[in-house]
């Protein structure tokens, strides 16, 4: 059992890691008052269940362990939730809204899953198994009058009242908490062994649309919306594409022609194993031209991906012409998606007759572990030695060379090694007047 001071809402926000802003992945709280979770997988900081595992290696051996198995489900469940209403930031925090939730955490044995993969899915699977020893509750004020067998495991599943719509989600939560905090204390008066989880059946939606996650640099404002700005999506479920702003620059000796491409008039992929490949066919804002492209994925051991090619083949005043462009540089980890706002320009042979470079804003590309065209968590291309890391480093660089100059100085400085001494012979000099 937990006899840690540090709030457990803490430490599972903390194992969330960098998917704490993902919207698209649900928590799972799970404790019971007498199974130990010891032979329950341990999560790894940040790294995701699907739910597939959720199932086989949580839901299953909770639910064969225990005589009541109680799945407590909100229409919406996020980490964001207990940031914000688990007052986790409070030294002596009593929880918050999910006071008793957090004292049955603490006090039971109990473990936690920061980011599950469509719970639901892993919830329905285990209703097949339990067909007949199912207990489905809408309104759980009605648990004291229903009958939960004790001679074998029993599978309940609680629909606690909805958050969409409320105008005070915190309250709300709170009721939810206060609700679960009374069906356990019937148990408890049942004498009923149980372990319990609660989770959401989806994700709260994000407050902010955005098509991709990644850093920023401070100093860069945020561009203003523009509902005039089209951007291309592809959304692949296993490796989806997406670029704000996407341009095709055709140059021919001095001569340079931008084409914006805003419409997809085609588009394929075949992400499997490790390697993936996508092509589309896009056409510009005027209709003058229109280009198709290709991108390979490599998947290596090294547990990176990296874009090996990029073709081009485009029609323009009926001539059709093909290029290869450089992307040496767009890789990413394996379970990551690669993103940039302001990509480096993609360039063909610029000695060429006919020369292609490809302009990309707000660019970002996963091509394995995708889930339903969602982006995970992007690899950002802004280095780390940034102009403003540069110019800190720069300013110290002078500082220290000004101070080991003023040091050496101050060690240089000699002092008088020979003085007059009081007791000796006084030092005279004769003057003679002329």
């Amino acid at each position: 059992m937990n006899i840690l001071a540090v709030s457990i809402f803490s430490v599972l926000l903390i194992s969330a890691g960098s998917h704490f802003a993902n919207g698209g992945d649900v928590p799972a709280l799970i404790w019971s008052p007498t199974r130990s979770m010891a032979d329950l997988p341990q999560v790894i900081a940040g790294k995701k269940i699907d739910a597939s595992s959720f199932h086989s290696k949580y839901l299953v051996p909770l639910a064969k362990g225990s005589r009541a198995f109680i799945v407590f489900l909100q229409d919406k469940f996020g980490l964001d939730y207990l940031s914000r209403y688990a007052d986790i930031y409070s030294k002596d925090s009593s929880g918050g809204a999910f006071k008793n939730v957090k004292h049955f955490m603490e006090d039971q044995f109990s473990t936690n899953l920061p980011s599950v993969l469509e719970p639901m899915s892993a919830i329905d699977s285990l209703k097949k198994t339990f067909h007949n020893d199912l207990v489905e509750i809408h309104e759980p004020s009605k648990l004291a009058t229903m009958e939960i067998k004790t001679d074998k495991p029993q599978l309940v599943l609680v629909h606690l009242p909805d958050l969409a719509g409320k105008k005070n989600e915190e309250a709300a939560i709170k009721n939810n908490d206060d609700l679960i905090a009374k069906m356990l204390q019937e148990l408890k008066n049942r004498k009923v062994d149980y372990a319990a989880v609660l989770t959401g059946e989806q994700a709260p939606p994000e407050e902010k649309d955005s098509n991709y996650l990644g850093r920023h640099l401070l100093q860069v404002e945020p561009k203003a919306n523009n509902t005039n700005l089209t951007g291309i999506y592809l959304d692949f479920p296993n490796c989806p594409f997406y670029a704000e702003k996407f341009q095709v620059d055709i140059r021919s000796g001095a001569n340079v022609t931008t084409y914006n491409m805003v419409t997809v008039i085609s588009k394929s992929s075949n992400c499997v194993n490790n390697t993936a490949a996508m092509s589309f066919s896009l056409q510009s804002e005027n209709k003058s031209m229109t280009a198709n492209f290709s991108l390979n994925f490599n998947m290596s051991r090294r547990s990176n991906w990296n874009l090996q090619s990029f073709n081009i083949d485009y029609t323009l005043k009926g001539e059709s012409t093909s290029a290869s462009l450089d992307v040496s540089d767009i890789n990413a980890p394996n379970d990551f998606s690669y993103h940039c706002t302001q990509q480096p320009l993609l360039k063909s042979n610029l000695t060429g007759p006919s020369a292609v470079v490809v302009r990309l804003e707000n660019f970002q590309v996963q091509p394995f572990n995708a889930v339903n065209g969602t982006f995970s968590t992007a690899w950002d291309c802004t280095g780390f030695f940034t102009i403003g890391i540069w110019m800190g480093l720069f300013s110290t660089l002078i500082l220290a060379l000004i101070i080991a100059f003023g040091l050496f100085m101050i060690m240089d400085i000699k002092t008088m090694d020979r003085f007059d001494d009081p007791k000796g012979k006084a030092f005279t000099v004769t003057a003679v007047d002329s």
